[in-house]
């Protein structure tokens, strides 16, 4: 079964599309395992849905192409929706991460989405049984012509993945930390770019503009990399020196943003480091107890360490790699994307705490 140029063209760009937005999908979820931040996960976990509406047309193409025959039409929508309302979950995680709705408000939000995915799914899946022409039909080899159920299903994902992805955006811009803010943008220009691409694909089904929505929307998948991850190729890409010098001052003097309230008083007590023994962190550990604070943690928002086990809760986890990166009972990297910087004497730590009250009364 021979291809023409033009759907050859729009398989490849289709795979080319799909496999790096699922390698960043993971390379930001790689990025949990290393820093133990959840959010990385949850946005990995929801890029993923971002190709999986088009993983029906790879799995067509793939099949033609190597084994010269054609997928069944159900596998093909398995494939091209299932996922979507799970990607949609993970979504709303990581926007209840950066909202300010309280703790029990946001349970309630998640709880409610995941209600909805769970009906919307089972709905999905039970149409993909009964008949497939009720969510579409192949005009071609690899194309599917979809049918009014289908378009609703993904107009309804693609509004929702577009304000909120302006929303989050929109937020983070209003940061005072550059990187933050840097953030912001790559974010608003990655859903701009996906949710032109996807109704320009809808407005105007030519196959060269297909192709064409395809590369804009491999290009979306780059920006939203950037976005969550931001390596340095990206500040250097994005950033003038002027923007750069100032984030690099940022990123060494500056609390964290979930340190601002009291964060002078609370890293002079993190400074105060003592050396642990194992018999305290099996103990505070099983008691569910932060090693530093000695505060109650909960398991949402526990870090444990990699190789001893120590337990502390986000904000000492937090505090402890912006000063020594050092787990206080085996000297493990808190952040495994930081390198471990001991501060030996007092002396040394007192210096921090004077350079810190500066940066504080200067930026007061």
């Amino acid at each position: 079964m021979l291809l023409s140029f033009e759907l050859m063209m729009l398989g490849i760009f289709t795979l080319i599309y799909v496999s790096i937005t699922f390698f960043v999908g993971i390379k930001i979820i790689t990025k949990y395992f290393a820093v133990r931040d959840k959010i990385f996960l949850y946005a990995g976990l929801s890029v993923i849905g971002l190709a999986t509406p088009w993983a029906g047309v790879v799995l067509n193409f793939i099949s033609i192409v190597f084994f010269d025959t054609l997928p069944s039409m159900q596998l093909h929508f398995f494939l091209h929706g299932f996922y979507i309302p799970i990607a949609t979950c993970f979504w709303l995680m990581v926007l209840m991460h950066f909202s300010k709705l309280s703790k029990t408000t946001r349970k309630k939000l998640i709880i409610i989405c995941f209600i909805i995915a769970l009906i919307v799914e089972i709905a999905y899946i039970s149409i993909i049984f009964i008949d497939t022409a009720i969510l579409g039909t192949l005009i071609n080899e690899i194309q599917v012509d979809y049918a009014t159920f289908s378009e609703i299903y993904l107009l309804i994902a693609t509004i929702i993945a577009f304000f909120s992805g302006l929303w989050l955006g929109k937020l983070l811009r209003k940061s005072d930390k550059e990187k933050v803010r840097l953030q912001g943008k790559l974010i608003i220009s990655s859903y701009c770019i996906f949710a032109f691409a996807a109704f320009f694909e809808v407005l105007v089904p030519i196959i060269l503009v297909i192709i064409f929505a395809r590369i804009l929307v491999t290009f979306m998948s780059i920006l939203f990399y950037g976005a969550f991850v931001l390596p340095k190729w990206i500040m250097r890409l994005f950033l003038n020196q002027k923007a750069q010098d100032v984030l690099k001052v940022q990123e060494e003097y500056e609390e964290p943003e979930e340190l601002k309230d009291d964060a002078l008083e609370f890293f002079k007590i993190i400074s105060q480091r003592r050396n642990v023994t194992a018999k305290e962190v099996n103990f505070y550990r099983d008691k569910n107890i932060c090693l530093v604070c000695k505060g109650k943690v909960e398991k949402d928002s526990a870090h444990t360490c990699t190789k001893c086990y120590a337990l502390y809760c986000e904000r000492c986890a937090l505090a402890i790699s912006q000063l020594e990166n050092s787990c206080w009972a085996c000297n493990e990297a808190i952040d495994k994307s930081k390198p471990i910087k001991l501060i030996e004497s007092k002396e040394e730590r007192k210096k921090i705490i004077v350079k810190m009250e500066k940066v504080k009364k200067k930026n007061s």
